[in-house]
């Protein structure tokens, strides 16, 4: 099945989503007499761009991000949603500023809605935006009805976060708030510091969500690039450094415990990496590291759990730097790899054999998965943005 989804013109040439399922592909919409139009340098700044795809828990619903076109010096990004079975998305969000990461809740939250509370009832959708006072929080809107609010609170900016399994808590990475000496001397502009020393750095938190209680779990002089929750919800996967000061690669990563914050250690990893992720089964970690160390992350490592080296799984039948992957259920990996000027969809399966998908149009980079094999993924031409 092959699907493009149309992402509102209002006068300017429109996005395209596709959804493919991983058997077969079938033929693409008719283009519109908008997009058959010669693409000028004025209308290129007029493209929007499609990012960070996720699927619901049951797959039924898409939520993805579109960067709009640029107005001054800022280019505000908003979240939508493509309801399965239409041809067309809708933006769910709508401030002046951007909102960004869509997560789906793992658990729809079963109590009756009460005190205005948005952690009950239905199916929620978490996101960050820096709606409110420039800083960046956690915001959770239910798709029942309503506007989102934000369930993270202080003056500093949540970098990343993600729900825990079972529903019931969020765990993100943010600074310490500002202390009431640092507000004053912002406010009287006076921007002196000691480099490094007076540094705030991304912590590791975790947010009760029916209570909005928070506490952290890892100390301050540390710093936080990107989480990840093992399946039983006792511990998060984290990338992080004691040395953020340091200009050499000193990440590396640990399992952080939720209930006392102890750290262990499993691989300290050879130049840069990223896309930390974890296997259904919770037995595997995986990310997009350097064979050797570096210049950039290119393929696809797996690290046991219990184990502290990682195999490479691309490196010898797939030479090409890996843009953006999924486990799936049955524990294969799908994947979009750069392939020159285009791009491949590929997938591994459990015992680690390579099986290219054919797509077409092939993908331009980020993708999503279902649990039922579905993919979608950002699709472009060289003449169809």
């Amino acid at each position: 099945m092959h699907r493009a989804i149309r992402i509102g013109g209002r006068g300017r040439a429109g996005a395209v989503i596709s959804l493919v399922a991983a058997v077969a592909v079938f033929g693409q919409g008719t283009a519109s007499n908008e997009q058959k139009k010669m693409l000028t340098v004025e209308g290129s700044l007029n493209l929007r761009s499609v990012a960070d795809l996720q699927f619901s828990v049951d797959g039924a619903r898409l939520a993805f991000v579109v960067t709009e076109p640029a107005k001054g010096t800022a280019r505000l990004r908003h979240i939508w949603i493509y309801d399965g079975g239409g041809e067309a998305a809708r933006q769910v969000t709508f401030s002046v500023n951007s909102e960004l990461a869509p997560r789906w809740s793992p658990q729809p939250s079963a109590s009756p809605a009460s005190s205005g509370r948005l952690t009950a009832g239905g199916e929620r959708l978490a996101f960050l935006s820096d709606r409110e006072e420039g800083q960046q929080q956690v915001y959770l809107m239910l798709m029942s009805g309503g506007e989102g609010r934000a369930i993270t609170k202080g003056k500093r900016s949540v970098k990343a976060f993600e729900w825990s399994p079972d529903g019931k808590s969020i765990a993100f990475l943010a600074p310490d708030a500002k202390t009431e000496e640092e507000e004053k001397k912002e406010k009287d502009k006076d921007d002196a510091k000691v480099v490094d020393k007076d540094d705030k750095h991304a912590r590791l938190w975790v947010l009760d969500v029916a209570t909005g209680e928070t506490r952290a779990l890892t100390k301050p002089h540390w710093n936080f690039d990107e989480l990840a929750w093992l399946p039983a919800g006792d511990r998060v996967v984290v990338k992080g450094t004691e040395h953020p000061e340091s200009d050499e690669y000193t990440e590396r990563i640990f399992t952080v415990q939720v209930a006392d914050g102890m750290m262990k250690e499993l691989v300290k990893p050879r130049g840069p990496f990223g896309e930390i992720r974890v296997a259904p089964d919770g037995k595997t970690i995986s990310y997009v590291g350097t064979r050797e160390d570096g210049p950039e992350p290119h393929d696809l490592m797996l690290l046991p759990v219990t184990a502290h080296a990682a195999r490479n799984l691309t490196g010898a039948s797939l030479d090409r730097p890996v843009l953006d992957y999924h486990w799936a259920k049955d524990g294969s990996v799908v994947m979009v790899a750069a392939n020159g000027f285009s791009n491949l969809l590929v997938t591994y399966s459990a015992d680690g054999a390579r099986h290219d998908l054919s797509a077409a149009p092939g993908p331009a980079g980020a993708m999503a998965l279902t649990g039922g094999g579905e993919i979608a993924f950002v699709s472009q031409t060289a003449t169809r943005p």
